[in-house]
């Protein structure tokens, strides 16, 4: 064999060990499925990606809702649910209506009825109902809260207390 050949065997073969090695030690802890709609108005189908765990029972789950001024669709959502998945959550990546086309409260209707399609599905997605939270960012976070606030859904808050007694209004933003 010449020198040429030789490198070209071990070449090939120390990729084959290095990308056979990747595989085997890089098992995804969780399946995907995508585009699971969710939500239809209309002629628009609302839609989301689902992140379940391949392993566990009972479940939390996390709604997790995109940003973009509510105007677009933003942020990295899917390494997010990719980290969330892969510490055993179930996650539920939700899209909703955007402005101007679909005003106010569209997009909060859209967020409070994927919450309520995770917890109607629990049972088959094996979820704990009582471990149901949701996740945003910007005008998703917004979202977020303000279907937190929804109490029929169901949903506890990670943390409560009684709120201060309040004299006199004063201001929520100080420049």
């Amino acid at each position: 064999m010449t020198k040429r050949s030789i490198f070209i065997v071990t070449a090939v073969f120390t990729a084959g060990i290095f990308f056979g090695c990747a595989t085997l030690f890089s098992s995804q802890t969780y399946d995907v499925q995508k585009d699971v709609i969710f939500k239809s108005v209309g002629n628009v189908s609302l839609k989301a990606d689902l992140f379940l765990p391949k392993k566990g029972n009972g479940r939390p789950a996390v709604v997790v809702v995109h940003g973009g001024s509510w105007a677009k669709r933003s942020g990295d959502m899917e390494s997010l649910c990719k980290d969330l998945a892969a510490e055993g959550f179930v996650v539920m990546n939700v899209t909703y209506r955007l402005a101007p086309v679909h005003l106010y409260p569209k997009a909060l209707d859209d967020v409070r009825d994927a919450i309520a399609w995770l917890k109607h599905s629990a049972a088959p997605l094996n979820i704990n109902p009582e471990k149901l939270y949701v996740w945003g960012y910007s005008s998703g976070a917004h979202l977020a809260l303000l279907a937190s606030l929804d109490g029929t859904l169901g949903k506890k808050p990670l943390w409560q207390a009684e709120p201060p007694p309040i004299s006199r209004p004063g201001p929520i933003l100080h420049w």
